[in-house]
């Protein structure tokens, strides 16, 4: 501050300057007319002159001669000698005052020789501000030295005690060094600690420690002491277990080294905190400091003026002793700054008087005067409220204590604005400042005296309170190394973000609830992933329960995985389920609370609420014998047949009324809304009207199995041969609207009068009102029933592969046809629930409630499965098993171009009239029939569907047949129409039209069938009942016999007009073909033999016979039977031959055989390896037609060309002589791989060995590769550059722009999946279990090894994380240090896709949809998408999930991951809270 003039200086200087000025006037002037006094002082005024100047001169020197050897303390040097709020330190012992006999006290402890640990430790305690630090620092440190003994410099414990004791005895040591010996030192604390609590024994074990550390304080033969001040940090600012280490090591060197001193200063209130520890007796004796009384005031307050050549006026120091005796507990610190202050501004002339202590602001305000000038200033700039959030920084409380401590705060840590606060009031000497970049407050009084830092802190005081805490908790953290075991308990963490929130904190602790908030984020991801994991597993049983733990788990940790767990649990049509029955439930009914009342095949009724795990009530029937049907009369009656007849039991009086004992009843069992009633009654259907006793029987010659009384009073009936009757009460007429291919297995009436009926295969629709019928087909696995659950939807139980079963809904209205849900059981029954909801009974007795207005996904349908493709925008784009492109949106699927891939036709077929027809099917649900007319050089397709085609034949007069799985289809070449003219339970095996044109259909089943295209009449010569008895191949005779030969190994000729058939030949096993020659003879095969039977006198003989099975038999036209072997053998008997002889040996199962007109045989295996071979009767030998390719089927057309379907996809026509071919492109054909570009091209690969590129907006594709018949992967870079991985022939890349191939990797094993990452890193998942990495830059292979089964996925998280999956599960690559970050679930997986801000999804090849957590690599979620293999999965642009499937089906998945929509939804849904026990069962405790 600038120091003020005092205006009796200011008046004798103005006198000094005016007589040096008249002096100087005379001296310069002429002396003419001057007085002669005038005259004297001019003559002289050089003299007087010079004398003004060097007497004041000389005079100042001496003074300042006088003032250095007067006085102790040189303030131009030494600086101000009141150290103001600091403490008094080493350097100012002369200047030190007031304490002698506290120092002389304090002495006389330490100069007890030797003794206990205890007896050489002196704490020196007392109220903050009492004067400790001065009084041990400066008084008697400042003795001590004088008495030779060895001293350190103070050391405060601060945040690393251990570190500051090395430095005070070791000074500044290197970084490794230091380092070293603190870690050491902490080591022997720790086992000192150890030591007293086991056996209070303080001595070290290890002495060399504390030597290395102590040094020269105990090697020199004299006392030494340890200076230790503000012992109170160990409290304050460091945890207990470190306090108490360090604490065992002071005690330690204590016992080792008998001259060893600690003089330690502290508060008072702190000394508690260390009693009870095991070094709590070192502070049994304090001395405690007193209060200084007003002679040792006034020493205080004049001594160090004094020192310093400095004269405060005794008034002054009266009125200062005055007011400091008044002042309280801080009067020291008030005083202290007081004087500073007095000093700096005043002190210069060496006078400090009453006024100018008085302007200072006397004791009392000496401090809050000063700091509300600057907050003044401050707050000007930044507002009051910021400069105190600035200071509070400084302010800690310890746990022990109410009052407020320092706490000293990084300059680092710092804002700018802070800093700048700071900087003011250190200026002003309320803070003060260190060497290691540190500030804190000068002094707490600060903290007491200033009332608005006061009475802001005792605003946020228990905030501050937490801060304190959370900090050393940081510290502790921090100095451990950041251990994640230190960071807060989760129960903490909100509570520390809100402090952070709320005062000001360190960047120390602001890392450290950072840490820990992150460290509950992971915890409780962790359980939230675990839990959700459980609740996949228990899904099944308790869907509530499972999505009470989806709730829990987004609400305990929000997030993508999380959220999408929910939106699993929320979608799943499943809402409740039960497993208490012991059989299916046969009947079931709901009454007004929600109950559902069911009764079990068991006899056992049981009471359900929903909303518990076990049933309510429990009741068993009072059945006689086997419960065989029940049926619900009303909310209290339950109708029942049993082996004594038909009853009606009243639960509520648990009385049971029998209403007909004339026998057994049994299925079916039906009551009319009116009363009517419908049930077997000893194998007879019989009728009862209300009121009536004596039932009525209804006439039919089958077994009715099913019946249902419709909201009008009909009732429809259902028997064993597929016949569906209605019968109408009030006429008594019986109608027969439905005629099934096997027995009704269901039956059902909507409310609008519609009547469904299903057998194994079909589901028809009657319309009552209209008397027209609707057939749904195409359904690949059996169909278990159909029940209307509203007017216009129909439910139809499916049996499903892989899976027992699904739900299909049909809606009447719209015709669409979607599925609701996969079931792992077979379905029993399907009951109406309320709210449309569904109940659904299984076989095992397990009962599901179904909810059909939750979808969680859209679907439509292909006319071919996908084969292979992937999202882009928001649509699929997929390369089907029909060999198209395919793009499926919002609005269904649609094909794009024209263009396609070439397939292999399974069969051929020629007219008389020289039509080629051939057909082709494929095991992933696509089929087609194709015609080509070589007079017209076109091509007609004539059936596109999903079942296989097993046979085919044009009879004479032009008509085609086809059969399939249980239809048979004939297509007219005139008219150019197709109709399905058979039907039937079971496979067809065989067709075979004869010459007067009727058709013969063999069938699975055992059943035998003919049609007559003329009538349009078929005629069953033999049930399709017997399985055994399955018809494998037929033939018919030049003179119109039909032959069969069975699975049973009979051999049989039928009799059309009678349907009777001769049995002329057995086989020991299944017979494989029979034929019939030109002039009548029968031959068959099967096991290893092949017979030769004559119809006309019934005998049979063995002709040929092998150590191998016969696969094919033919008739050439000149009697020359050949036979083709399992083993690859091709024999001919001949006419007269008593034997057969060899004609070639293929290198497999000869699979076709077939004669020219000319005689020449030809013959195939099917391999592509093995060529078709021509055997010419005339040379008596075999060649083989070019080119090298293998044939699946073969046949001569009707002017004897040769014509082959060979495994490339094309069907040749070949030259007389068989040199020359003509290909014809018959079929679309399947595809192996597909890959879909970020830009929209699609790549696929397939049998036909073309590598074609499609443009994704037109679907024109071009071929870029016609030899690539073995390609297993293709994937595309972001710069549409094509990865071709060509088997175990290495990995091509192919440029779109330039169209050239490049070799990227040699020979390798086999490839199976590939992707590129961002940098242009090319991973291949192999074959053999290994997960290569192509390097762009050295074309290096790095090869990373964990997979124990094929690799089949690959996707790139990042550019340094790699996640592959396979048969064995999944695994995350850390790829720069190849090594195995996560080992995820073990379960199969085929494909794996990835999107930013997207759950993990993968898909397997039954079906299943799995979504992941991609951090732990565990399953949250599993769902049934699919029946059958998944072959695409990808996310669209809007994060929807698209999937697509081998039963053509295209899914498009809801996929949600707004966590608080969800959450509402759940809360408007009303899902459950989890009980305490169900959140320590999931882990959520």
């Amino acid at each position: 501050m600038a120091r003020q003039e005092r205006p009796l200086r200011d008046f004798a200087l103005l006198l000094y300057g005016a007589g040096l000025g008249f002096l100087t006037n005379l001296a310069t002037n002429s002396a003419d007319g001057w007085s002669p006094p005038f005259t004297l002082i001019r003559d002289h005024s050089e003299y007087l002159i010079g004398a003004g100047v060097i007497v004041p001169a000389a005079y100042y020197a001496w003074r300042q001669r006088q003032l250095r050897t007067a006085h102790e303390w040189d303030a131009s040097r030494q600086g101000n000698p009141y150290p103001g709020l600091q403490s008094f330190g080493p350097g100012h012992e002369r200047v030190f005052f007031g304490r002698d006999r506290a120092v002389r006290e304090l002495h006389e402890r330490l100069e007890v020789p030797g003794g206990a640990p205890e007896d050489r430790f002196l704490l020196v305690a007392g109220p903050s501000g009492s004067g400790k630090s001065s009084l041990v620092n400066a008084g008697l440190a400042g003795l001590l030295r004088r008495r030779n003994w060895w001293l350190s410099d103070p050391v405060a414990p601060g945040r690393d005690p251990f570190g500051a004791l090395v430095h005070v005895f070791q000074g500044e040591l290197p970084k490794a060094e230091g380092d070293a010996l603190v870690r050491d030192l902490r080591v022997e604390a720790q086992r000192a600690l150890e030591r007293l609590w086991r056996t209070d024994e303080p001595r070290s074990t290890h002495p060399e420690v504390l030597n290395a550390l102590l040094g020269e304080a105990v090697r020199l033969n004299r006392p030494a002491v340890l200076l230790l001040d503000q012992f109170e940090e160990l409290v304050t600012q460091v945890d207990a277990r470190t306090r108490q280490e360090f604490m065992a090591l002071l005690h330690a060197a204590l016992a080792d080294h008998r001259r060893l001193h600690v003089v330690a200063t502290m508060r008072a209130e702190f000394i508690g905190v260390f009693l009870p520890e095991p070094s709590g007796e070192l502070l049994r004796d304090p001395y405690v400091v007193t209060r200084l009384n007003r002679a040792e005031l006034r020493q205080i307050i004049t001594g160090p003026a004094r020192k310093a050549g400095v004269e405060i006026e005794p008034e002054a120091v009266a009125a200062m002793v005055d007011d400091a005796t008044e002042a309280g507990a801080d009067v020291l610190p008030l005083l202290a700054y007081l004087l500073h202050n007095l000093y700096e501004d005043y002190g210069g002339d060496g006078r400090i008087t009453l006024q100018e202590y008085v302007e200072s602001g006397r004791v009392a305000e000496a401090i809050s005067s000063t700091a509300g000038k600057v907050l003044a200033r401050l707050s000007r700039q930044y507002g009051e409220a910021q400069v105190m959030r600035t200071l509070l920084r400084f302010v800690s409380f310890a746990a022990h204590t109410d009052e407020p401590t320092r706490n000293s705060v990084r300059l680092d840590d710092l804002d700018d604005e802070e800093k700048h606060v700071v900087e003011e009031f250190l200026e002003a000497r309320l803070l003060v400042d260190d060497s290691d970049g540190h500030r804190d407050l000068a002094h707490e009084a600060l903290l007491r005296q200033w009332e608005p830092l006061r009475d802001c802190l005792d605003q946020q005081r228990p905030l501050l309170r937490k801060r304190t805490t959370f900090q050393q908790r940081a510290r502790e953290w921090d100095q451990s190394g950041r251990r994640g075991d230190l960071l807060l308990p989760e129960s903490q963490v909100d509570e520390a973000v809100e402090v952070t929130a709320a005062v000001e904190c360190s960047a120390l602790l602001r890392e450290f609830c950072a840490a820990s908030v992150e460290s509950r984020r992971k915890a409780r991801r962790i359980r939230a992933i675990s839990a959700a994991q459980q609740a996949d597993l228990v899904k099944a049983a308790n869907p509530q329960l499972a999505l009470a733990v989806a709730r829990e788990i987004a609400e305990l940790s929000p997030g993508e995985v999380t959220a999408a767990a929910l939106w699993a649990r929320l979608r799943d049509p499943l809402v409740w389920s039960v497993r208490r029955h012991a059989d299916s439930v046969i009947a079931a009914r709901w009454d007004d609370d929600g109950r559902l009342w069911a009764v079990d095949g068991a006899g056992v009724l049981m009471v359900h609420d929903i909303e518990q795990e076990q049933p309510v009530q429990v009741r068993r029937l009072p059945a006689k014998g086997n419960l065989f049907v029940a049926e619900w009369s009303s909310g209290s009656e339950l109708i029942f047949g049993d082996g004594e007849g038909l009853k009606c039991w009243d639960l509520v009086n648990d009385v049971v009324e029998v209403v007909d004992r004339r026998g057994s009843v049994r299925h079916p069992l039906a009551r009319s809304s009116d009363g009517w009633l419908a049930y077997d009654r000893a194998g007879q259907m019989v009728v009862r009207a209300p009121g009536e006793t004596i039932p009525s029987a209804l006439a039919s010659s089958e077994v009715v199995g099913h019946a249902e009384w419709a909201p009008t009073g009909l009732l429809a009936t259902g028997d064993d041969n597929g016949v569906v009757r209605v019968w109408n009460p009030e006429s008594g007429e019986t109608t027969v609207v439905h005629e099934h291919v096997s027995g009704v297995n269901s039956l059902s009436w909507s409310k609008a009068g519609l009547l469904v009926s299903a057998d194994d295969h079909v589901v028809r629709v009657w319309d009552s009102a209209t008397g027209e019928t609707e057939v749904l087909r195409g359904w690949e696995n059996t169909v278990l029933g159909a029940t209307w659950m509203s007017r216009e939807q129909l439910v139809i139980g499916v049996a499903a592969s892989g899976v027992s079963s699904r739900i299909d809904v049909w809606n009447s209205r719209t015709k669409a046809l979607r599925t609701l849900r996969y079931c792992s059981e077979r379905v029993s029954e399907v009951f109406p629930a309320p709210g449309e909801n569904l109940l659904v009974c299984m076989n095992s007795g397990s009962v599901e409630l179904v909810r059909t207005d939750l979808g969680h996904h859209a679907e439509h349908r292909q006319g071919a499965a996908a084969a292979g493709g992937s999202a882009r925008g928001t649509a699929l784009l997929t390369v089907g098993t029909d060999g198209k492109l395919w793009r499926t949106d919002a609005g269904g699927s649609e094909r794009l171009g024209r263009d396609a891939h070439s397939g292999t036709a399974d069969l051929l077929a020629w007219s008389a009239d020289g039509r080629l027809a051939s057909a082709r099917s494929d095991f992933q649900g696509y089929s087609e029939v194709r015609v080509w007319d070589r007079h017209r050089a076109t091509t007609s397709l004539v059936h596109c569907g999903t079942d296989a085609i097993t046979d085919i034949a044009w009879s004479p007069d032009g008509l085609l047949a086809w059969g399939g799985y249980d239809e048979v289809h004939v297509w007219d070449s005139q008219r150019g129409e197709s109709r399905i003219v058979l039907e039937f339970s079971g496979r067809v095996e065989a067709l075979e039209w004869s010459s007067t044109s009727r058709l013969a259909v063999g069938l699975s089943s055992g059943g035998l069938k003919t049609w007559d295209p003329a009538s349009g009449a078929a005629r069953v010569l033999q049930k399709d009942d017997n399985p055994l008895r399955e018809i494998g191949t037929l033939a018919w005779s030049a003179a119109g016999e039909l032959a069969t030969g069975d699975y049973s190994g009979a051999v049989r000729v039928w009799d059309l007009e009678s349907g009777e058939s001769t049995l002329l030949a057995v086989h020991t096993d299944a017979v494989q073909a029979v034929a019939w020659s030109s002039d009548g003879l029968l031959a068959s095969g099967g096991d290893q033999t092949v017979r030769l039977c004559d119809p006309k006198d019934g005998q049979s003989r063995v002709v040929d016979q092998q150590e191998e099975e016969l696969t094919a038999l033919a008739w050439s036209i000149d009697g020359v039977l050949a036979s083709g072997w399992r083993g690859g053998s091709l024999r001919i008997l001949e006419p007269g031959a008593s034997e057969s002889r060899l004609v070639h040996e293929h290198s497999y199962a000869v699979e076709s055989i077939a004669w020219s007109r000319a005689g020449q045989l030809a013959s195939s295996s099917g391999l592509r390896r093995d060529r078709v071979l021509i055997w010419d009767p005339d040379v008596s030998a075999t060649h083989r037609p070019n080119p090298d390719n293998g044939t699946a089927r073969l046949a001569w057309s009707p002017d004897d060309e040769l014509t082959t379907s060979d495994l490339d996809s094309r069907i040749r026509l070949w030259s007389k002589d068989l040199r020359r071919s003509r290909a014809i492109r018959q079929h679309d054909g399947p595809v192996d791989v597909v890959a879909v570009s970020s830009t929209g091209l699609i790549a696929s690969s397939g049998p036909d060995g073309n590598l074609r590129v499609w443009d994704g907006r037109t679907g024109d594709s071009r071929v870029i590769s016609a030899d690539e018949a073995d390609v297993s992967a293709l994937v595309w870079d972001s710069g549409d550059r094509l990865a071709v991985a060509r088997g175990d022939r290495g990995v091509a890349l192919w440029d779109s722009k330039s169209g050239e191939f490049a070799d990227l990797t040699a020979r390798t094993a086999r490839v199976s999946t590939m992707a590129w990452s961002a940098s242009g890193v090319l991973a291949m998942g192999g074959d053999d279990f290994v997960v290569r990495l192509w390097e762009p830059g050295s074309g290096q292979i790095r090869e990373l090894r964990r997979h124990t089964a094929v690799v089949r996925a690959l996707v790139w998280s990042d550019e340094d994380r790699l996640i592959s999956a396979g048969e064995d599960g999944l695994l995350i690559w850390d790829v720069p240090g190849e090594r195995v970050l996560v080992i995820g679930d073990a379960v199969e997986v085929e494909h794996l896709v990835r999107m930013p801000g997207q759950a993990l999804a993968s898909a397997d090849d039954q079906g299943r949809i799995r979504l992941w957590d991609p951090e732990s690599g565990h399953v949250i979620a599993t769902f049934q998408a699919h029946e059958g293999k998944i072959t695409v999965l990808s996310w669209r642009e809007d994060g929807l999930l698209m999937s697509a499937g081998q039963d053509r089906r295209v899914v498009t998945w809801n996929f949600d991951t707004d966590i608080e929509a969800l959450l509402r939804e759940a809360d408007e849904r009303g899902v459950r809270r989890l009980t305490d026990q169900e959140r320590v069962r999931f882990g959520l405790a």
